[in-house]
């Protein structure tokens, strides 16, 4: 396996950010006494690891790395901490890279097409290292091999394949029992020396003193902690993370060599599987080229196993041309190859196997590793500004001592907006709690409005306050004439007070005035009226907002007419019913008081006989067929001389209409209507 020297971060999008001396010192201390070993500081300086899954895949336990650049951190990165959403502490794997800079690693995840942070704590020099534990990784460079709880992969050469000037790794284990020792556990490469080796130039180390030696280089361990171990045969990079079903490599992998027959399918990811064929022993024939990129990232390459339910391949990032093949030769070569002139820095190679039996967890793997989780590092110490505005964007209220007083009449919309990206919170008075996504309605009412921002970072500004006063609402007038009467009609002479009420539990009441027929009212003031008339009540009240409710009420002042005779009666519905006998004269009898039961002789009364299509008027004179007053027996009366009215008939019946007023530009009053019927 030939490495190039070049930096590992295994398909995670990697972030640097610069935060040296001019940052704030503010510390976040607050909820944070459980992280480990904080040996009594708090922590200066907090950034935020926004996680994103872009593909529309739930990912659990997937490694990220961020870089970080900060002279506030100790010299090996001590102090540096990491808790998810929570505030739960996750272990990480830090390592000074360079001076103030410091690469930390970590497990996260995120649901499908969403984002999850995760927060990162520095700049606290009490604090020490952490205790996370490690892999227990082991190189020994002569007896060759290398341990963690999780894989172990050897070297060297296998008894008839001890390759000259090359080392060959020759077994790889995964603790698939979880019983922390994976020499109990198959060798994904062998299976039963199955797989020959990783071929190629591992320990290739060309110096001056020997360039036909690719073998002077020894396994070197060169990082082990909780999240992953590294080893190094000369520039070869291998990479096993905790809990994984795969181990990372450099792109400049050559290839990969099985030779075993009972390996009997090849699969690429952008096609179906192909059968290998097995022939005989010395039945060597041509090679048979299962897939060849040309360019085209097949997602992964992989064989299997029917008879033991292994799949072993390989998922390629960022590799130019890659192969599988199978040679039908004495040998069954099953071969997974890689070219390695490519020169793309960022290549990587991960080996992948587990038991399935099916190729769903690399296709599974594949896409993840190929679509990396998006990492983005936000540093910022400082809390978000959030301004607000109102529209309409000032009080529109009028009455008060100086004219405005700050009551809105029509609600009022409020507009939240942070100075950087992260959340808005807002609520009205005592209510709950709300996440600001549109501009809110305020309702009617004097309310207080508590809102603030929390951004990307976590950093929450402190709550502020907005006070709005809103009433849209007029006063509920209650307001008129008293005493109350049937068809607001009323006697002459009789008092009618004047009754001025109205309430506005919001803004409060701050005017009512009333005007009768033009001529201004006050509450509670008594009228008598001595002439028959129509007369309208006007009342307006306002609000200290400016809302304005208006009452209107016309009533009618007249005279108590009764009917005289006999011959005049109320029906069972009160309806006046006036009987009289045909012939030529009708008299037609009726009194007139007002309110205190004094007759009344007033010259305006005109009456009125009609069938509905006929009519004949009557106003007052001394003679007939005018209508009469008699003050001494306190009467009007009306002789109607039937032969001046061809339609006044035996068998008929009549309406007759008692109307007062009409002088000195007065109008017209109805004050009675009887039923007149001639027999």
């Amino acid at each position: 396996m030939n490495i190039h020297k070049r930096a590992i971060n295994i398909a995670i999008l990697v972030l640097t950010i610069v935060l040296f001396a001019g940052m704030s010192n503010k510390a976040y201390c607050s909820g944070l006494s459980g992280l480990s070993e904080a040996g009594g500081g708090s922590w200066a300086s907090m950034a935020v690891v926004l996680v994103t899954e872009p593909v529309g895949v739930k990912r659990t336990d997937e490694p990220v790395e961020v870089v970080l650049v900060s002279d506030k951190v100790k010299p090996q990165g001590e102090d540096i901490r990491v808790t998810d959403a929570g505030g739960s502490e996750i272990p990480c794997q830090v390592s000074a890279t360079g001076a103030h800079t410091y690469r930390i690693a970590f497990i996260a995840g995120a649901e499908a097409n969403s984002s999850d942070r995760y927060h990162l704590y520095y700049g606290n020099p009490s604090a020490g290292k952490p205790n996370y534990g490690t892999l227990n990784s082991v190189v020994n460079n002569y007896s060759k091999f290398w341990q963690t709880d999780g894989a172990y992969i050897g070297w060297g050469g296998r008894a008839g394949f001890n390759i000259s000037g090359k080392n060959a790794i020759t077994v790889l284990r995964f603790d698939n029992n979880n019983d922390k020792n994976p020499t109990n556990d198959p060798d994904c490469l062998t299976d039963e020396l199955a797989w020959a080796w990783f071929y190629g130039y591992l320990g290739s180390n060309l110096n001056a003193d020997n360039p036909g030696d690719f073998g002077i280089s020894q396994a070197q361990l060169i990082e082990n902690g909780p999240v992953f171990s590294e080893i190094a045969l000369g520039t070869a990079r291998l990479r096993y993370y905790k809990d994984q079903k795969w181990i990372m490599a450099n792109g400049v992998v050559d290839s990969v060599f099985c030779f075993n027959k009972n390996y009997q399918f090849m699969k690429n990811g952008l096609g179906d599987e192909v059968f290998v064929p097995n022939l005989g022993a010395g039945d060597i024939r041509q090679w048979l080229t299962g897939y060849d990129s040309a360019g085209v990232n097949p997602k992964y390459l992989a064989f299997r196993n029917p008879n033991n339910g292994v799949v072993f391949g390989a998922i390629a990032k960022d590799v130019a041309r890659w192969y599988m093949t199978a040679k039908c030769s004495g040998a069954w070569d099953r071969i997974i190859s890689f070219d390695d002139s490519s020169g793309r820095s960022n290549a990587k190679i991960y080996w992948y196997s587990d038991t399935s039996n099916s190729y769903a967890g690399i296709e599974n793997l594949s896409k993840s590793l190929l679509n990396p989780l998006q990492v983005e590092l936000i540093t910022d110490a400082e809390p978000p500004t959030t301004s607000v505005s109102v529209t309409p964007p000032g009080p529109d209220g009028k009455n008060g001592p100086d004219g405005k007083n700050g009551w809105y009449t029509a609600n009022p919309q409020v507009m939240l907006s942070a100075n950087e990206p992260g959340a808005t919170y807002y609520k009205i008075d005592d209510g709950a709690e709300c996440v600001y996504a549109a501009a809110f309605t305020v309702p009617e009412g004097t309310h207080t409005i508590t809102y603030y921002s929390v951004d990307a970072a976590n950093n929450r500004e402190q709550e502020k306050t907005l006070k709005l006063k809103v009433d849209s609402s007029p006063p509920e007038l209650s307001a008129g004439i008293f005493p109350k009467r049937q068809s607001n009609y009323y006697f002459i002479n009789e008092p009618i007070a004047i009754s001025l009420d109205a309430t506005d539990t919001i803004s409060g009441v701050f005017s009512i005035t009333a005007t009768l027929d033009g001529i201004a009212v006050s509450d509670g003031e008594e009228l008598r009226f001595s002439k028959p008339g129509e007369h309208r009540l006007t009342v307006v009240s306002e609000d200290f907002a400016g809302n304005a409710v208006s009452k209107r009420e016309t009533f009618v002042v007249g005279y108590d007419v009764a009917w005289l005779g006999a011959s005049a009666k109320e029906d069972d519905a009160g309806n006046t019913l006036i009987s009289a006998e045909w012939y030529s004269s009708i008299p037609l009898r009726f009194t007139v008081r007002d309110a205190v039961g004094h007759f009344v002789e007033d010259r305006t009364v005109r009456v009125v006989i009609s069938d509905g299509s006929n009519t004949a008027a009557f106003t007052y004179g001394k003679t007939s067929p005018t209508v009469r007053i008699n003050p001494c027996d306190e009467k009007y009366l009306l002789y109607v001389y039937t032969k001046n009215y061809s339609w006044l008939t035996a068998g008929g019946t009549y309406t007759v209409s008692v109307y007062f007023g009409g002088s000195d530009g007065a109008p017209v009053i109805l004050h009675d209507v009887a039923t007149l019927k001639l027999y």
